[in-house]
């Protein structure tokens, strides 16, 4: 597990946890007060990566955020991200073998980029994104094998690319897009 960065509350540059082999968890008390990331924010290629938590004040990301193939993540819980509301690059969560749930991105608003849910075959649900108003380019969800259902995005007013719901083998109900 990672801990120990309880008073780290900016990173101006980019902030990465890649590529280790036996990290098993990020605790809550992990990044406890990180508020802000000047660059990319991702979390990606840990093969033994079952939980994420410990981001609960992280409010801005400046360029990309990714969570990508991590094996084992079997969850992303609400208190993960749940003051993120700026992604200024691409939002980004795929590949995620395990991946059943994610929830906490309750209060994201905007994306600057491409907005991505992809290639997480055990996705069974994705929470409601009811404060999302713009994508500045795509907004793609596709390639989630069981995802039996996208909840309402109530806000999105403006995508400024694609917009693509596609390959969602199970997909039978999707909530609405606007009031």
């Amino acid at each position: 597990s990672i801990d120990g960065f309880g008073v780290l509350e900016t990173v101006s540059g980019d902030f990465s946890i890649e590529n280790n082999a036996l990290l098993a968890s990020i605790p809550i008390t992990g990044f406890g007060v990180l508020e802000t990331v000047g660059g990319n924010f991702s979390i990606n290629s840990n093969a033994e990566l079952a939980s994420i938590d410990g981001f609960g004040v992280l409010e801005t990301v400046s360029g990309d955020f990714s969570i990508d193939n991590n094996a084992l993540l079997a969850s992303i819980p609400i208190t993960g991200f749940g003051v993120l509301k700026t992604v200024g690059g691409s939002f980004n969560i795929s590949a995620n073998a395990e991946l059943t749930s994610i929830d906490g991105f309750g209060v994201l608003e905007s994306v600057g980029e491409n907005f991505h849910i992809f290639s997480n075959d055990l996705l069974a649900s994705i929470p409601e994104f009811t404060k999302l108003k713009t994508v500045g380019e795509n907004f793609e969800i596709f390639d989630n094998a069981i995802l039996a259902s996208i909840p309402e995005f109530t806000k999105l007013e403006t995508v400024g690319g694609v917009f693509n719901i596609s390959t969602n083998a199970e997909l039978t109900s999707i909530a609405g897009f606007g009031v």
